[in-house]
């Protein structure tokens, strides 16, 4: 049978080996850390990313808003515009007996087709804007992803390296673990 003093020497020889094996064990440890710190910053980053992609579709949708409130103003002005002919159609007679009301009704009647240009042209420049935006959305979206999958490749073959290297130090402490129950 082994004496008080042979266990002890066993276990300080034990507690050696163990010490020799867990060294390059923490050493991975802190790699990891550091590894999931990086992985914390682009998550953050990543965040942020989104954050300013939200507000860029909250403003395509407030220039949406104002889009469809600027179709709706056409629309009054064009069903207007549409009843005001129907009454033309309908008073061609009592027109020509009224020229002077006739050429106000002409001034009135160019004026308002000035508006609805100057509506047009500013619709037109909000809807070049907006796909503008909307282009430059899809852009930084793709560059987001691409900087993503190309910052997690190196991460990802880390990771599977530190696996292997802790599934080997698992097979070691089982067989030191066995050597010990033996």
């Amino acid at each position: 049978m082994l004496e008080q003093k042979d266990l002890q020497m066993i276990a300080a020889l034990l507690d050696e080996k163990l010490e020799d094996k867990l060294t390059p064990i923490r050493e991975d440890i802190r790699e990891l850390k550091a590894d999931v710190a990086v992985l914390k910053t682009d998550v953050a980053v990543l965040k942020t990313d989104v954050a300013v992609l939200k507000t860029d579709v909250a403003v395509l949708k407030t220039d949406v808003n104002t889009l469809k409130t600027e179709v709706s103003v056409l629309r009054t002005d064009v069903d207007r515009l549409t009843a005001n002919f129907t009454v033309l159609e309908n008073t061609v007679g009592s027109l020509k007996r009224n020229v002077c009301s006739l050429n106000e009704n002409m001034i009135s009647l160019n004026n308002r087709m000035s508006s609805m240009e100057q509506r047009m042209y500013d619709l037109e420049i909000t809807a070049k804007k907006t796909k503008s935006q909307i282009e430059q959305i899809y852009v930084r979206q793709e560059e987001h992803i691409t900087k993503y999958d190309m910052d997690m490749y190196p991460l990802r073959k880390n990771v599977e390296r530190n696996t292997m290297r802790l599934n080997a130090y698992a097979k070691c402490f089982q067989e030191l673990a066995a050597i010990a129950a033996s």
